[in-house]
């Protein structure tokens, strides 16, 4: 979630734009993760009707109610067509490891479309503009907006499964292995951080550079040119607290979990980490933040509890903010 987008809808009037080339890639890479699913998701639903073909007659009715558990006497138990009612139903979806799908339904489409549409224009509308912001002016108000905007995202979110299964199942919330999380959350900013370094040194951002993006995140920019202490103060916990909550929800609580539903869970992850990074809005952090996003994705997979990927967000957020904060006080020459 970007404050852009709710703090610079004014200002793009009179902005230049922003070079083109950067939003055309972004552009491609969301119809990308659309084709892809929608491929997929036709590819297996194509397979399941050769697994489990339809009949090739019409299942008998009963003359007298029997249990659709129960076979009729004298039938043949091997036969599937031979056991009343409970022939007419349709086959169970696979079982899966990891996170379960069982509470979701094609139904679930239609609120997965509205999300793809929202981040879309939300990130078309950030990818698409100048940097018109002066963040020295962003206020707690704004900011309150825009985590206020997330919470009823998420609450919208939970609201479309809590009445098919209680959150605490869905999410998997009781997580004996909690333990777990102290090192995981450390490991992923790591790893993160081992990322970036690699990718500078290899001179990934001198060409996102050269293609015309920009290299440094709101956030960031926010922390380096606010003067507002309040500001800066519920900048942090909108970053710290309210981001991993909200969006671990919506990407890797609903969306990842509902597209492995339709499409297996190794397309699913890179649905929702590619729609993850492109939501961010900026090109130059579109690889990092897809490959952090996959994490969290295989790290929910693991564990099955949405808590491990919500507190390895907070670590990587939260790791992020300190940095930001020892760079502006300490004065240090270098520009994360």
């Amino acid at each position: 979630m970007n404050i852009r987008a709710f703090s610079a809808s004014d200002a793009r009037s009179h902005s230049p734009a922003m070079p083109e080339l950067p939003a055309r890639i972004l552009q491609v890479c969301y119809f990308i993760v659309l084709g892809v699913f929608v491929i997929i998701a036709l590819f297996r639903r194509k397979g399941r009707r050769r697994l489990f073909p339809a009949p090739d007659f019409p299942v008998p009715a009963e003359e007298t109610p029997v249990s659709p558990f129960d076979t009729p006497p004298g039938a043949d138990e091997t036969n599937p067509y031979a056991i009343g009612r409970a022939a007419a139903k349709p086959p169970a979806l696979p079982a899966t490891p990891g996170v379960s799908i069982e509470a979701y339904r094609p139904l679930d489409l239609l609120w997965m479309g509205a999300l793809f549409l929202l981040f879309f224009q939300l990130g078309m509308s950030q990818a698409t503009s100048a940097d018109p912001t002066d963040y020295s002016q962003i206020s707690v108000k704004m900011l309150i907006i825009s985590a206020g905007f997330q919470f009823f995202l998420a609450g919208i979110t939970v609201a479309m499964v809590a009445w098919r299964i209680r959150p605490v199942a869905w999410l998997g919330l009781k997580w004996s292995g909690w333990p777990h999380a102290l090192w995981i959350g450390p490991s992923v900013v790591a790893g993160m951080w081992l990322t970036l370094v690699t990718l500078q040194a290899g001179g990934y951002m001198k060409w996102m550079e050269a293609l015309g993006a920009e290299t440094v995140q709101d956030t960031v920019k926010f922390f380096q040119h606010s003067q507002d202490k309040l500001a800066l103060g519920a900048m942090a916990v909108a970053a710290v607290i309210v981001a991993p909550l909200c969006e671990e929800i919506v990407f890797r609580g609903y969306l990842y979990p509902a597209a492995k539903r339709f499409t297996g869970p190794a397309t699913a992850m890179f649905c929702s980490a590619l729609l993850f990074s492109l939501a961010h809005g900026s090109l130059a952090m579109l690889l990092p933040l897809f490959l952090l996003g996959f994490a969290f994705a295989w790290i929910y997979e693991r564990t099955g509890s949405l808590w491990a990927p919500i507190f390895a967000h907070f670590c990587v957020n939260g790791s992020t903010v300190l940095i930001q904060f020892a760079l502006r006080y300490f004065d240090l020459p270098v520009d994360l």
